[in-house]
């Protein structure tokens, strides 16, 4: 199922942001983050690949990846 990236973007209210994550005082340690930011890179191009063949858009894999990262990094 090929879904229109376009009309997903649009239904998600989202916008490309280039901005990266904003970490607040009480969530994880220096370190936990660098690891976290080095396991998220080291697999970012395999989760990209695998959300383009799911969505069929490159921009909109990328910002799903870039979504999941930030919800993580929340967590």
């Amino acid at each position: 199922m090929i879904i229109n990236c376009n009309n997903l973007r649009a239904a998600r209210g989202t916008t490309h942001s280039t901005s990266g994550p904003t970490f607040g005082d009480d969530m994880a340690t220096d370190s936990q983050r660098d690891l976290l930011t080095q396991i998220f890179q080291a697999q970012r191009r395999a989760l990209i690949g695998t959300l383009y063949r799911m969505v069929g858009c490159l921009h909109t894999a990328e910002d799903l990846a870039h979504d999941a990262y930030l919800r993580v990094a929340k967590a």
